[in-house]
This record gives structure tokens, C-alpha cells and sequence, in this order.
């Protein structure tokens, strides 16, 4: 062997050696003392060296997952990644009545939320007989939940249960409008977009507290009423 390729062999058999597989500090020095000495360029052996020390720690950690799951693909990144908010930000177009709603609700949730939303093997959505605090309360959309927006990306996201983001934006708006109407909040008629469903005022829009501007008043909601008041002061 040439003093070269002699150099080259000693450098690679320090970094593939299997008890070296551990990378640390004292291997870093240990190989780059021994695998360099007397090479011409060893500068070019430091930059190998660096590349590896950046790629073997991935090889590894890939080698100790769980191997649970599947890799998620692009459609269901898509899916995923779309927020909206209760202004209406990020809502698609499209458009839909509870007339066109109640075939959606037909074909997709009845066998689940019951033939008008008042519940089966999952739970109710309307029909609620009992306001929040009654004994026992009734948690349906109309009572409960604060924005229609919010109504419509829980469907988008997550509905129906065995093939989520089936539904089409007019399918959305629509079986939307239905769940909105069966809750007495809009009329048979009214067509929901991407304008009008940021408008439909809910029931309960006031019945929650935002902790970050409002924390003593969500302190004193979430413990006895005697609490001591020294402890609710001390809140800003």
C-alpha cells in the first residue's frame, strides 16, 4: 500500500471499528489523533469525520424507535394542517343548508349521534332537555359549544369517525347547518359560507373564561367558594 491509501485504510477502520460505535469526546481525539497521524492532508480526514459525527447520531436514533405507526403522508398533512378561528380565518369556500345537511347527517352520523342528534353509541349533539348546570346537565352543540366555526373544523377534522376528511367544503357547510338548525340556533334555510358562519352568535359563546387575561376569575371557578381570600389576592 501506498502512504496515502495506508492513511486512508487507518482512518476508516477507526470509524467503522464496532466498539467505536459510541461517539463521544474521548473517541473524537483517540481517532483523529491515530487515524491522521502522518497523513498529508488531514484536514480533508477532519471534514469526513465531522460529516459522520452528524449523521451516524440520525442512523441511530432511527435504528432505536418503537417502529409504531405508519409514516403519515402529504393528504393527511394537508388535512391537518388547516386552522381556523373563530372569526372565520381559514374557513374554505363553499356553501350548504340544513335541507342539503340533513342528507349528509343521514348518510354519515346518524348510525353514531341517533336519527336527530340526541345520541347512540356516541354522544348527543341536540335535543338537549337540561341547561349546564342542572343536575344532570345536557353538554350538546347548542348548549355547550362557544363558536360555529369551531363546529365546523371538529367535523373537518375528525368526522365521521371511520374515514375523517371524506367530506367535501359544501358537505361541511351543510351538515353543519343542520347540526346549528337541530339546535334551534338558525333556520332551515339559512345557508352557511365562510361570511355568515363567523356570524351565527352561540348560546353559550359567554359561558368561558380565558385564563390568560381573566386568572383570578378562573382561579375562583375552579376551587370552593371557601377558598381562602388571601390566596385569590395574591392572583394578578
Amino acid at each position: 500500500l501506498t502512504k496515502s491509501m495506508a492513511c486512508r485504510h487507518r482512518f476508516w477502520r477507526r470509524i467503522l471499528a464496532p466498539q467505536e460505535s459510541r461517539i463521544n469526546q474521548r473517541f473524537l481525539k483517540k481517532t483523529l489523533n491515530k487515524s491522521t497521524r502522518g497523513c498529508q492532508h488531514p484536514q480533508k480526514h477532519y471534514a469526513i469525520l465531522f460529516l459522520l459525527l452528524g449523521i451516524l447520531p440520525a442512523v441511530e436514533a432511527e435504528t432505536r424507535t418503537p417502529h409504531l405507526g405508519k409514516a403519515v403522508n402529504e393528504q393527511l398533512i394537508r388535512q391537518w394542517n388547516w386552522d381556523i378561528f373563530p372569526n372565520g380565518e381559514g374557513l374554505p369556500q363553499g356553501k350548504g343548508d340544513a335541507l342539503a345537511g340533513k342528507t349528509v347527517y343521514q348518510q354519515y352520523c346518524l348510525s353514531c349521534h341517533g336519527d336527530r342528534g340526541e345520541g347512540g353509541s356516541a354522544e348527543e349533539l341536540a335535543g338537549a332537555e337540561h341547561g349546564l348546570t342542572d343536575n344532570p346537565p345536557d353538554k350538546t352543540i347548542g348548549t355547550y359549544w362557544p363558536y360555529a366555526t369551531t363546529l365546523f373544523d371538529f367535523i373537518r377534522r375528525s368526522m365521521p369517525l371511520n374515514a375523517p376528511g371524506q367530506l367535501n367544503n359544501n358537505q361541511l357547510y351543510a351538515v353543519t347547518a343542520y347540526l346549528l338548525y337541530l339546535n334551534d340556533i338558525i333556520d332551515q334555510t339559512d345557508v352557511m359560507t365562510a361570511k355568515s358562519l363567523p356570524r351565527i352568535k352561540m348560546p353559550n359563546q359567554e359561558g368561558f373564561i380565558n385564563c390568560y387575561r381573566q386568572p383570578r376569575q378562573c382561579y375562583l371557578q375552579s376551587i370552593d367558594k371557601q377558598a381562602d381570600e388571601n390566596i385569590v389576592n395574591s392572583i394578578e
